[in-house]
């Protein structure tokens, strides 16, 4: 007999509710480790931001057919890892983080001066961006 025990039946139907919570926690954490120094000092606000918008996209991905919250998770991961990507790479070159409309904007035009070192930057961190 294959009977599958409670814990692990639990952990099923829990893993889907905590995957955008983790998976965005591990982006927070990743990006926090890749700012230099001293940027550990208070985790719990990074666990609360993660944690509540995790809890927020699994409630926008449970409505509608299998095929389609499929989808939106996969997008919403996408659109995550690559928002984290590029907050990593600005905080690298510019040494600061970057809203949504400065970086659509480029900084007024001013991270324009700079984008051959974000290129080389890009470049030298491609470990950096796999592990996202």
């Amino acid at each position: 007999m294959n009977k599958k025990t409670p814990l692990i039946s639990a952990c099923r139907r829990a893993l889907p509710l905590l995957l955008f919570s983790l998976v965005l926690l591990y982006d927070e954490f990743l990006l926090r480790l890749f700012a230099g120094p001293g940027t550990f000092r208070s985790p719990q606000y990074a666990i609360l931001t993660a944690v509540s918008a995790g809890l927020f996209c699994t409630l926008i991905t449970s409505f509608g057919k299998s095929f389609l919250r499929s989808l939106m998770r996969s997008i919403l991961l996408l659109l995550s890892a690559v928002w984290f990507i590029i907050q990593t790479l600005l905080n690298r070159v510019y040494a600061m983080y970057f809203p949504a409309e400065s970086i659509r904007t480029g900084a007024g035009g001013v991270a324009s001066q700079y984008s051959g070192l974000l290129f080389r930057t890009i470049l030298l961190d491609i470990p950096v961006i796999l592990l996202y």
